[in-house]
């Protein structure tokens, strides 16, 4: 995980872009943090897929949230 949060500092936009898809799998805070911040990243494609893995995360919260035992 450390070595793909190193990629959002990356000069090319779309290593920073892939970087944040591979995060959108991680359920570290940190990960989670480094896609919050993405959002404002200066390029577009990664604004975007920031957005997207928090969208993808929140979905997946809710499904589980959803489907959990009560007497867990």
């Amino acid at each position: 995980e450390d070595a793909i949060l190193e990629l959002l500092d990356d000069a090319d936009h779309v290593v920073r872009g892939e970087a944040v898809e591979a995060l959108a799998k991680c359920a570290s805070p940190a990960s989670r943090e480094a896609i919050e911040h993405a959002r404002y990243d200066s390029s577009e494609m990664v604004r975007l897929a920031a957005t997207r893995s928090l969208h993808q995360h929140a979905a997946f919260s809710n499904w589980r949230q959803a489907l959990a035992d009560p007497r867990d």
